[in-house]
């Protein structure tokens, strides 16, 4: 068990790894040539970002600020720190991971005891027929078909080019924003659901 552990625990830190240095080259690196080159805006050309060392000497101020000071480089296009972003939108975030999961284990924990208690049934191979449509399809159809009328209506308008469903496309885009975690919630519950 301490070993899977410990593999778990360096897996996480691999990953940690190769999300931070992509970041660092995406929006330091290529962004501070592109900067140089043909005068874009991106994370480099804010003063915050100190470019002096070496690129392994950047990278690790880079990391160093975000875990030790909990300082978040300054987005352009936002005009404000990324960690401010990032504190914004988490209880958004929060609340859509912890409402899918509940969902998903509510989805999930039945059909895995109706399938362990009858095992190569026809209700056994319905479950994991409804599981494996429930993973194969894209989310944005699975949405658009499963889960919400506003959904249906607004894409009937726009295909369709329906003057009356088109008249109401504002109404339906407000609804849609006003019960906007209720379907993706939805959909991630229904594609972690295990067979």
């Amino acid at each position: 068990m301490l070993v899977f552990i410990v593999k778990r625990l360096l897996g996480a830190a691999l990953l940690v790894f190769a999300v931070t240095l992509i970041t660092f080259v995406m929006f330091f690196v290529l962004a501070g040539s592109r900067k140089t080159v043909g005068g874009g805006s991106g994370f480099a050309g804010h003063s915050q970002f100190d470019t002096s060392g070496s690129l392994p000497t950047q990278y690790v101020r880079f990391v160093g600020n975000i875990v030790l000071h909990g300082e978040f480089p300054y987005s352009p296009r936002l005009h404000e720190s990324v960690g401010t972003e990032i504190r914004r939108t988490f209880p958004v975030t929060a609340s859509l991971v912890i409402g899918g999961t509940i969902l998903f284990l509510l989805i999930s924990f039945p059909i895995a005891l109706l399938s362990a208690m009858r095992p190569r049934s026809l209700l056994d191979r319905g479950l994991m027929l409804f599981v494996l449509i429930g993973l194969c399809c894209h989310p944005v159809w699975l949405s658009l078909i499963l889960f919400d009328r506003r959904m249906q209506e607004l894409y009937a308008a726009r295909v369709s080019g329906s003057a009356i469903l088109a008249d109401r496309q504002g109404e339906l885009v407000a609804a849609l924003g006003r019960h906007a975690l209720r379907v993706p919630g939805r959909l991630l519950a229904l594609r972690r659901s295990p067979g």
